[in-house]
C-alpha cells in the first residue's frame, strides 16, 4: 500500500533520495558514535588486562620468593632438629656417665662410712692404742 493510500502524499523520488541519505548519515553518524564508544572500552581493557597482566607477575615473583623462604626455613628447621636430636644424645650420654660416676662415688662414700664407722669402733673397744 502506498502512501497515498494511507492517506499521505505520495513523495517525489528526490524526496525519497533525501530521505534515504538522512537516514543513512544518522545510521552512519550511530556507527561512528559505536565505533568510538567500543574502541573507548577496548582500549580501557587493554589497560586493565595490561595491569592486571602486570599484579600477575608480581604475585608470581612474591610466591617465588616465599617459596624460597619457606623451603630454606624447613631446611633450617630439619638442619636445626638433627644438632638438638645430637646434643639431645650427647647430654644423655653425660647424664648417664655422671650417674655412674655418682654411683661409684655414693658406693666410695659408703665404703669409707663403713671404715671410719669401724676404725671409731676399734677404737673405743680399746683395740687402738692410747
Amino acid at each position: 500500500m502506498g502512501d497515498q493510500a494511507r492517506g499521505k502524499p505520495e513523495m517525489s523520488i528526490d524526496d525519497r533520495i533525501e530521505a534515504l541519505m538522512r537516514d543513512w548519515e544518522l545510521y552512519v553518524s550511530e556507527q561512528a558514535a559505536m565505533a568510538r564508544k567500543f574502541d573507548e572500552r577496548y582500549a580501557k581493557l587493554t589497560e586493565q588486562q595490561a595491569a592486571t597482566e602486570r599484579e600477575i607477575g608480581r604475585l608470581a615473583r612474591l610466591q617465588a620468593r616465599t617459596e624460597e623462604r619457606l623451603t630454606r626455613a624447613i631446611r633450617l628447621s630439619v638442619l636445626d632438629a638433627r644438632r638438638q636430636r645430637k646434643r639431645n644424645g650427647e647430654f644423655d650420654k653425660r647424664h648417664a656417665e655422671f650417674d655412674a660416676a655418682m654411683k661409684r662415688l655414693e658406693a666410695s662414700q659408703e665404703r669409707t662410712e663403713a671404715s671410719l664407722r669401724a676404725f671409731i669402733e676399734s677404737l673405743k673397744s680399746g683395740n687402738g692404742h692410747k
